[in-house]
């Protein structure tokens, strides 16, 4: 396993791909299953922190 860390615009997604495209390696996109899981609860998130969290398309 190995685990890309690094700053915003830093090339982690970039490197993810070389691994996955060139070298066959499966990639686990956390942000990606971040967003998606936390989408999911959108209507719990709204009515804790209010409707400014979640924009008018229903993300957050």
């Amino acid at each position: 396993m190995v685990g890309l860390t690094g700053g915003l615009a830093s090339g982690k997604s970039t490197v993810a791909r070389h691994l996955r495209d060139r070298h066959g390696l499966p990639v686990l996109d956390a942000d990606r299953l971040a967003a998606e899981g936390l989408s999911q609860q959108a209507p719990l998130v709204q009515q804790r922190y209010g409707p400014k969290v979640v924009a008018p398309d229903g993300t957050l």
